[in-house]
């Protein structure tokens, strides 16, 4: 029994089919908003933005939104960070915001910042703030 195993496990990893699994991305529409977290993993707010940015998530999955978190916990994430920004043409926009603990509506063809959200925001008022975006 054990060599029938490893015969199938062999022949499984020489088709690809251990391993391996193909992935379809769905065609889609470019982001026409960003939603840019600034977190840290030490940033009380940023902790408490996790569940009302889950929800917000969750009701926007149709929307052409882009969820991004630019995380400044150390050197390796900011470096990430850094390159994700530069990659969007949002590092201007971000570091006009500096800090940790907010969230950023950008507008993604122009790359400006419309609205600054905080834990003072309901999930009904981030979700009105993004629905505005888009309709401008």
């Amino acid at each position: 029994m054990k060599t029938f195993s490893i015969f199938v496990v062999f022949v499984a990893a020489l088709t690809g089919q251990l391993f391996a699994g193909k992935v379809d991305l769905a065609k889609s529409q470019s982001p026409e908003v960003y939603i840019v977290k600034v977190h840290a993993d030490w940033c009380g707010s940023c902790q408490a933005l996790k569940q009302p940015l889950s929800d917000l998530v969750s009701q926007l999955q149709s929307e052409p939104v882009l969820f991004v978190e630019l995380d400044f916990t150390n050197d390796g994430t900011i470096q990430q960070s850094s390159l994700l920004a530069d990659a969007l043409e949002i590092r201007e926009a971000v570091g006009q915001y500096n800090g940790t603990g907010k969230v950023l509506i950008v507008d993604a063809s122009t790359g400006k910042v419309t609205k600054v959200l905080t834990l003072k925001d309901s999930v009904a008022d981030m979700k009105a703030a993004v629905k505005q975006a888009l309709a401008s």
